[in-house]
């Protein structure tokens, strides 16, 4: 199982699906006992949601929609 320091550097591939079984289900399973790494990568959501809802307004229009259209990434 990894450390919470790993979980910090997994923590955008864990985001973008792109972790291999075996380490996801470590990841996952580290998450559902560690409250403090819930709270990290819960936090870092809120952090990519709020940066994506500011670069929306200083975007031109055709960029925005472009954006607002991509699909989430999970």
């Amino acid at each position: 199982m990894p450390t919470c320091r790993e979980i910090t550097e997994l923590a955008t591939d864990h985001r973008e699906g792109a972790l291999p079984l075996r380490r996801r289900l470590g990841v996952e399973l580290h998450l559902a006992r560690c409250a403090d790494c819930r709270v990290y990568l819960d936090q870092m959501e809120e952090t990519i949601r709020a940066v994506g809802l500011a670069l929306r307004d200083w975007l031109p229009s055709d960029a925005a929609r472009l954006i607002a259209a991509r699909p989430a990434v999970r």
